[in-house]
């Protein structure tokens, strides 16, 4: 699945209001100074207790084939990572989620600082659990008691809480993960995000540029590993007349990962045409070109015709749903696939202590283990959140994923097929709007037609979240 992945809340990916706002958007813009200096303290912190195991880091696991592709929203949720950090532009893109900077974002409006406004944000997310599969193995499964210590930062100047405005963003994480008995796999990882908003007359130019690193379980590879990613979106919107709009969206990703595993470097441009129907809904007709570009194998070009349709800014409801067909071609070779492509991304909002959040998608994308094969994924994923009574509440997560390997030469086979889940149940507790506490169970599991990558996982633990 994909990137992931976006801020999300304790249980998983639940988007929309709660009886606390959430993390790490709140408007506690006192003591300047004083937030600064506890971020440099958890920085210094996390550093302190990663360092050594960072240094460690650099040689590669005794466990072979470990090293990583870029996680899927599935893989990143599925025995490691915490929260996912807020999402970047990427509006309708096919079998990715529609980012919280889109135009489809439900962010509640009353919250967005006036222009010229300013705020700062520290935060920490502190994760201990147990994790019964640490190398999601087929059999002979090692445990072990994982600590992570994640302290975040959110700068913002402008409209950088509905993003419908002139506004710019900087987001900083570090993730130090700490094991007891496999201290081998510590490692510690940085996540940095910038976002921006330029408005002109008739156009719009909004951005976004994150570079990633991250060491978790990589499904495709049957192993943990380490990846490096760096991605950049641009997204244009003209408006021609009141009710019609020209938008060109680019996207250019590069990963890369320590050790064998295969790394992949795509660029993708897609035109769109809009039409505003009504005040909230709108129909778009769009064309894309890609190339993808891998490490080892034969390159890739792909086209998509496809139609996109979003209701924007409802009362209860946000949604965006993108389908289409698409052509893709293999360097050296006259074969080629023709797939349907599609996205869905869906926010329920009751107002009343209740929000949930769907995602379904179709996409492509390479093997980071397998020279000259293709993933095709076509997963749902499902988080919502019930507020239960005072500072409590209940959120419920599923996911589901079937991944087909296909060949991209004359000579390579793609004949696996895995089918993968995960089931996470959380309670919450938030005595005020600074802290939050969250008891999770998290099982997970790959039922692959190739036994070496099927595997069980079992995770619960406890999750505390603070801002100052």
């Amino acid at each position: 699945m994909h990137a992931n992945e976006p801020d999300q809340e304790f249980g998983g990916p639940c988007k929309g209001s709660s009886p606390v706002p959430a993390w790490p958007y709140f408007h506690f813009r006192r003591n300047i100074l004083g937030k600064v200096s506890a971020f440099i303290a958890l920085v210094s912190l996390s550093s302190f207790v990663g360092l050594s195991a960072f240094g460690a880091n650099a040689k590669p696991s005794q466990k072979p084939d470990e090293l990583e592709e870029s996680p899927s929203a599935l893989e990143e949720s599925v025995p490691a990572g915490l929260e996912a950090e807020p999402h970047l532009v990427d509006e309708g893109e096919q079998g990715e989620k529609v980012s919280d900077d889109g135009t489809s974002s439900s962010k509640d409006r009353s919250l967005t600082p006036q222009r010229g406004h300013w705020g700062l944000d520290v935060g920490i997310i502190v994760r201990s659990y147990y994790d019964s599969n640490i190398f999601i193995q087929p059999s002979h499964a090692q445990g072990d008691w994982v600590n992570q210590i994640a302290p975040s930062l959110h700068l913002g100047l402008g409209d950088y809480i509905g993003k419908a405005e002139n506004y710019f963003g900087l987001d900083y994480t570090a993730r130090a993960s700490l094991y007891a008995t496999h201290s081998e796999e510590d490692s510690l990882d940085h996540d940095v995000q910038l976002s921006g908003l330029k408005q002109f007359s008739r156009l719009d130019v909004r951005g976004a540029v994150q570079f990633k690193t991250a060491t978790d379980p990589n499904i495709d590879a049957g192993n943990l590993s380490k990846s490096r990613m760096f991605r950049a979106n641009v997204t244009l919107r003209y408006e021609v007349t009141a009710a019609t709009a020209v938008e060109s969206d680019t996207m250019v990703r590069k990963i890369d990962y320590t050790g064998s595993l295969l790394g992949s470097t795509e660029a993708r441009f897609t035109e769109w045409y809009v039409y505003q129907l009504t005040a909230r809904l709108d129909q778009s007709i769009g064309v894309t070109y890609g190339k993808l570009w891998v490490t080892e194998g034969a390159s890739q070009t792909y086209e998509q015709v496809l139609s996109r349709t979003r209701l924007l800014e409802s009362s209860f409801v946000t949604a965006a749903l993108s389908l289409g067909v698409e052509d893709r071609q293999y360097e050296g070779t006259s074969k080629k696939k023709v797939n349907p492509v599609f996205a869905l991304d869906l926010d329920y909002d009751s107002h009343a202590g209740r929000t949930l959040h769907l995602e379904a998608f179709r996409k492509t994308d390479s093997s980071s283990l397998f020279t000259d094969q293709n993933r095709i994924q076509t997963g749902l994923q499902a988080s919502c959140r019930q507020h239960l009574a005072h500072n409590w509440s209940a959120a419920f997560d599923a996911e589901v994923e079937q991944v087909t390997y296909t060949s991209t030469s004359d000579t390579a086979t793609g004949d696996r097929r895995d089918f993968v889940y995960a089931l996470r149940p959380s309670i919450i507790y938030e005595p005020n709007e600074h802290w939050s506490v969250a008891p999770f169970l998290q099982f997970s599991r790959n039922d692959s037609n190739q036994d070496q990558f099927s595997f069980t996982d079992l995770q619960a633990g406890l999750v505390i979240k603070a801002t100052f």
